[in-house]
């Protein structure tokens, strides 16, 4: 009798017991998986975000238990020197955290899905060294809520969107005739664009100091991010700052000013922040022309 019930449980009952035990690992990977690829989901608009160019997400992934997020990154020696320390990993972590805070409400919900599937996370960064950094949903979870590492975040940003913005309006007005871009300030109420000009040859035009539209060399697509005040406004819409353009003669050293509150740019910033790139737009259109008018 004994022998006839072991044969029947291992001739029946074992091979049911293990295709049900199949079944339910079939079915938690497949769970697994489908909250892996809805973390993917949330993140894959940031593919497309062009606010900043030194950290950008270029491809997402899904292997085994891992979400592989993909970045192509421009260091910087000189602004590395200034946050690294013995901990290489959390000035990455810094460093990506000032691209986290430009859409948090995306990556929280990444996170969670990634801890309720219980799966690691991996950041590559590719630039003349390529560098991959591993770990878990939980330790995804703590970067996430990390204020010392949000606060470093949204200083890197500042001074690296900073440099993007100079760099584009010296690219912009590298060849014109009339304009030199000197610098780019952040105040307590405004992002102000410095430039100077040779007022022994022409006066400033009126359109340069209109404040109902903004002058058509800082809406001229540059490059990849859009225009000159396309990066100005992203910093605005971190900061609540308003924006603006100042300009200086050189012969009289007399400075005229045009500005738009921090009401104003954040209209701007809103109407624009979600509007469709168009890659075949021609870049750098506009250059100053200068008219003699008779006496």
């Amino acid at each position: 009798m004994k022998k006839t019930l072991l044969l029947i449980f291992i001739i029946i009952i074992l091979p049911c017991l293990a295709f049900y035990c199949f079944i339910m690992y079939k079915q938690k990977r497949e769970e697994i998986e489908h909250l892996i690829w809805k973390a993917r989901i949330e993140l894959e608009p940031l593919c497309n975000d062009r606010t900043v160019q030194y950290l950008s997400m270029h491809d997402l992934s899904c292997e085994s238990n891992q979400l592989r997020i993909n970045f192509l990154y421009e260091p910087l020696s000189s602004f590395e020197d200034k946050y690294k320390n013995e901990d290489d990993d959390k000035f990455k972590y810094a460093e990506l955290m000032s691209i986290i805070n430009l859409r948090p409400d995306k990556w929280k919900a990444a996170s969670e899905y990634l801890l309720k599937a219980n799966a690691n996370v991996s950041f590559t960064f590719s630039s003349s060294i390529e560098r991959t950094i591993n770990i878990t949903s939980q330790q995804f979870k703590e970067i996430l809520s990390d204020k010392q590492l949000h606060e470093i975040g949204e200083e890197i940003f500042l001074i690296r969107k900073k440099m993007e913005t100079l760099e584009y309006a010296r690219f912009h007005f590298a060849r014109d005739k009339y304009f030199d871009v000197d610098s780019l300030s952040i105040d307590e109420k405004f992002v102000t664009l410095h430039l100077s000009h040779d007022d022994s040859k022409a006066q400033l035009g009126h359109s340069f100091l209109d404040t109902t539209r903004v002058a058509l060399h800082f809406t001229d697509k540059v490059g990849r991010m859009g225009s000159i005040l396309d990066n100005m406004l992203s910093i605005c819409a971190k900061t609540k700052k308003g924006f603006a353009f100042s300009y200086y003669g050189n012969k009289s050293h007399k400075v005229q000013r045009c500005e738009w509150n921090a009401e104003k740019a954040m209209k701007m910033h809103e109407e624009t922040a979600d509007k469709k790139w168009l890659d075949n737009r021609k870049t750098n259109r506009v250059r100053t022309v200068i008219t003699r008018t008779k006496k």
